[in-house]
């Protein structure tokens, strides 16, 4: 089915969101400061993966350009994962502009590992202080939360004394921690960070989203401004 630019545009106002242009997810404003308000990407899951994403083609990959817009600034974006799936997440400047940390948490808000580099620099980052976080087993079925802060706003847990488990990037490098028992619901953050500007982060998973549909309601209001358009060009023709 053909939709217009004018369905288009109505369908991203149901949703709350921004632009979506070339299977890339543009916020022309701040992502969710907090993880209650955080910013779903959800649906945005394709394949193949970016050519500066590991595993090309064979990842299922959702991109955002976003920024961080002010001291301290943490971005928080949330996705549904099942169990047994690996995720490994990117961000990605070239000219590299500023320096991030990448942190996981589940549903509850307990952080479940975190990183704040890349060396050495994978596809698509010119500097290594663009973070590289996985890859990471997800161990159960459920919403998922990463957080995109500047170096050092790092989250609070990441201190906790906690058995930690080194991951590894696709190439066998270095890709951060898996905390084994943080403690349960932390997702502040501590520390202090001036890093502003943009970014690109990339969250790929090695097999496809299965999402339930969260907002019934706004599907059915899709369809019926649809069929308003369809009668209101139907009527423009026979005036």
């Amino acid at each position: 089915m053909k939709i217009s630019a004018i369905a288009i545009l109505l369908s991203f106002a149901l949703a709350g969101t921004a632009s979506l242009s070339a299977l890339t997810l543009s916020l022309p404003l701040d992502a969710g400061d907090t993880r209650a308000s955080a910013t779903s990407v959800n649906g945005l899951f394709t394949t193949p993966s970016p050519s500066t994403v590991f595993g090309n083609p064979v990842g299922y990959t959702a991109t955002v350009n976003s920024s961080l817009h002010h001291n301290n600034d943490v971005d928080w974006f949330s996705f549904s994962g099942a169990a047994g799936q690996s995720a490994f997440f990117d961000v990605d400047n070239d000219p590299y502009t500023v320096d991030t940390v990448l942190s996981l948490f589940n549903a509850a808000g307990t952080l479940l590992a975190f990183h704040d580099d890349s060396f050495p620099e994978d596809p698509g980052t010119e500097l290594g202080f663009d973070s590289f976080l996985g890859t990471y087993l997800l161990p159960t079925d459920g919403t998922y939360y990463l957080a995109v802060s500047g170096y050092a706003r790092f989250p609070t847990a990441s201190s906790f004394p906690d058995p930690f488990t080194p991951l590894l990037r696709p190439d066998n490098f270095f890709g951060g921690y898996a905390l084994d028992a943080a403690p349960v619901g932390d997702d502040t953050f501590t520390g202090s960070s001036s890093d502003i500007g943009g970014y690109t982060v990339h969250l790929t998973l090695d097999s496809p989203q299965a999402v339930p549909d969260s907002n019934p309601h706004g599907w059915v209001a899709l369809l019926g401004l649809l069929a308003f358009e369809r009668l209101f060009r139907r009527r423009l023709r026979n005036t």
